[in-house]
This record gives structure tokens, sequence and C-alpha cells, in this order.
């Protein structure tokens, strides 16, 4: 199997690797992954490049080098007789690999072009995008969380990212039924909300399925994103990190709080 072809297969498998892993760390952080994914592109436009220009080898099996090497080779060459410079000149062949086709030359730094520019384009998204406090002008973004842990017959208080007992009085969430069923303290509500780039109160304000509570939570899927209204009005997004069982009745989440200005 040609080398390159090997070079492509191995690239092309690493980027579904990178995709399936970019898929399961949710999509609240895609934006995160995103820019690896984009780094991940300039590395291989490079990559091509150097192979198409400086390493592919030429039809006798030869590497390309540059033609300041391949004349010093011919100047080292002149120690020996007349007749044995004569047969290296006369050796010197167009080298294939550096008198390409125009088209295809073309082609290899259009392609380079284009993913160093979708690489350039994802980090830029990445290291440029701010936190205005989930997107709406009416809410402010007063905590967040991530791998907290809530079990079986617990509370948690998302004003204060607290862990509590089943009867604890400012508990904003209760996981019961053997972790088989989220409530929320009433009057509040809970709602399924489809999946987002990152945790936007925006989201939660269009959200339509309000319920006191979510059965069958061990149906969940790492990545899901809830909502949650609050007693006292406040507005949350939690993403599952890692759902309940039945074995281990503790669920690992992530959450952003926001309140009205």
């Amino acid at each position: 199997m040609p080398r390159s072809t090997i070079v492509i297969l191995v690239v092309s498998a690493g980027a579904l690797v990178l995709v399936v892993f970019l898929g399961t760390q949710g999509l609240d952080r895609a934006s995160l992954w995103a820019g690896v994914l984009g780094l991940f592109l300039a590395i291989f436009a490079f990559s091509g490049q150097v192979w198409s220009t400086w390493l592919a080898p030429d039809a006798t099996g030869r590497r390309h080098a540059p033609d300041a090497t391949r004349a010093t080779d011919a100047e080292a060459g002149g120690t020996g007789s007349s007749g044995a410079v004569e047969a290296d000149l006369s050796d010197e062949r167009p080298d294939p690999g550096w008198h390409r086709p125009i088209r295809i030359r073309a082609l290899s730094v259009a392609a380079a072009v284009v993913c160093v520019v979708v690489a350039v384009v994802l980090v830029v998204v990445v290291f440029t995008e701010e936190d205005d406090g989930g997107g709406h002008p009416d809410w402010v973004q007063v905590r967040t969380g991530e791998r907290l842990v809530l079990a079986d017959g617990q509370t948690f208080d998302l004003d204060t990212g607290s862990v509590g007992g089943e009867d604890a009085p400012e508990g904003d969430l209760l996981l019961s039924q053997r972790a088989d069923r989220l409530g929320a303290r009433e009057p509040g509500e809970l709602a399924v909300v489809l999946p987002g780039l990152r945790h936007d109160v925006r989201r939660c304000l269009d959200a339509t399925n309000w319920d006191g509570t979510i059965d069958g939570f061990h149906d969940l899927r790492r990545g899901t994103e809830l909502c949650v209204r609050t007693v006292v009005g406040a507005c949350a997004m939690i993403t599952i990190e890692e759902p309940p069982d039945v074995v281990t009745r503790v669920f690992t989440f992530r959450y952003t709080l926001w309140e009205r200005r």
C-alpha cells in the first residue's frame, strides 16, 4: 500500500475518532472541542503540503530534495574522473515531484488554504466567544458548577451549589424513586430542551414542555440538557454528564443559573 494512502487513512481515522469524542462531550462543550478540531485541520493541511512537495518519493523511489541539495551532490561528484562527473550529470533528470502539473499543485494549495481558513475560524469562534449572561438582556448569570454529584434521596440547592437531605427546605431539585425521578420543589418546574452549543437562558425561556417531575430519569443519555424554573423565579440549565442507573443511583452534572436583573 502506498505511503500516501496510509497517511490519508491514519489522518481520516484520527478525524473520525475526534468527531466521536466531540459528540460524547455534550453539545455545550462543542465550541471548545471545535478549537481542537480546527487545530487538527491546520496540522493536516500543513502535513499534506509537506508530503506532496518535499517528502513524496518519485518514480525512482528517491525522495524529493531542493535543487540546491541536488546541485551540491553533483558538485561533490566532481572529485572523481571527468567521465564519472559526466555520468552523474547525465543522470540528472527532471524530478517529477518538482514539476507536477499546475492543476494538481493548485488543488493541493487550495485544499490547504481551505483547511487553514476553517481552522482559523473555529479557533476565533472559541476564543472570542463572550459570556453575555446567557444571551438575554433581562437575565444575568449568577452561578455555575461542574462535576457535581447528586444521589438518590438527596436535594440540590442551585443558589448555593450544595447538596442536602431529602427534606432540606432550600433544595431546588430532588432525586428519588431509586434515582429514576428528578423533581423540582413546588412551584418550580423542569423541562428537557433540545441540544445547543452552550448554556443559554433563551433556550429555557423558549421551552414549552414544563412539568414538576421528570420520570424515567435512567433513560436520559449523557449530554441531555434540562431547564429548571425555581421557586424564586430564577432559571437554570443542567447538562447531564453521567446519568444514573439502577446500580449507582447517582448522576453527575453541570449547570448555569440566571436571575432577572
